[in-house]
């Protein structure tokens, strides 16, 4: 009985700490997607039309030198919602959007 308290021990300390990590990595993809928002605003008021860029590299290499990467391992899609250009789609492969 003393063994399997310990085995459910273990399982719940690497489970704890595997849920912090997710929840830590989700929190960083977050702030990434957020500072990507900032500078695609930018880029449209910078711009003068008010429209968004064709794709996140139009963004190089005056808002950022890279774009950010998600640090859960995903990809950022980015899409205009419409052919105006003035509405978008910001979305993590592993973590959905913010």
């Amino acid at each position: 009985m003393a063994v399997l308290a310990a085995v459910l021990a273990v399982f719940a300390f690497v489970g704890a700490a595997t849920v912090h990590e997710c929840a830590k990595l989700s929190r960083e993809c977050e702030v990434n997607m957020v500072d990507i928002a900032g500078a695609l605003e930018m880029f449209a008021y910078d711009d003068g039309s008010g429209s968004y860029p064709e794709s996140l590299d139009d963004l190089l290499p005056y808002y950022f030198l890279d774009i950010p990467v998600c640090p859960g391992g995903g990809s950022y899609r980015y899409k205009l919602k419409a052919e105006d250009g003035e509405e978008y789609i910001l979305e993590c492969t592993v973590h959905g959007s913010h």
